[in-house]
C-alpha cells in the first residue's frame, strides 16, 4: 500500500526485535521498547527512500538482505546519535548523517524507484 507521497507502507517489521537488539548491543527485556522504536523508525525511513521500489508483500523472511541490512544500519545510526552524548564523541553533525545516507544509497539504489521531479 502506498501513501500520498508514493511511499510503500509495510505494517509488519522487516527485522526481528532480536536482530535490532543485537545490532544495538542491547540485552534484556527492559530495552525492547527502545529497540522496537528505533527499528520501526529506521524501517519507515528506508521504505520512504525506496518509494515504490519497496514491495508491500515483503516480510521478515522475504525482504532482500541489503534492505534488511540498511534498516539495521539506520537503526544503529539513530541509536548512536540520539543526542545524549554529543559532547563526548564530537557530536553527530551533518557530515556523519550525510555519510550514513550515502552508504545506504550505494547499497539500495538498485532497489529504489527514483522520484520524478
Amino acid at each position: 500500500m502506498a501513501d500520498d507521497f508514493g511511499n510503500i507502507t509495510i505494517a509488519v517489521p522487516l527485522v526481528t526485535l532480536q536482530q535490532i537488539k543485537d545490532q544495538l548491543r542491547l540485552t534484556g527485556a527492559a530495552q525492547d521498547a527502545v529497540a522496537t522504536m528505533y527499528g520501526a523508525f529506521a524501517q519507515d525511513e528506508i521504505l520512504s527512500y525506496l518509494k515504490a521500489g519497496a514491495d508491500p508483500t515483503w516480510t521478515e523472511t522475504t525482504v532482500p538482505l541489503p534492505v534488511k541490512a540498511q534498516i539495521l544500519r539506520r537503526a544503529a545510526f539513530h541509536f548512536r546519535n540520539r543526542g545524549d552524548d554529543d559532547l563526548a564523541d564530537g557530536g553527530s553533525g551533518p557530515d556523519r548523517a550525510e555519510a550514513n545516507w550515502k552508504e545506504i544509497a550505494r547499497a539500495l539504489d538498485r532497489y529504489r524507484d527514483p522520484a520524478i521531479g
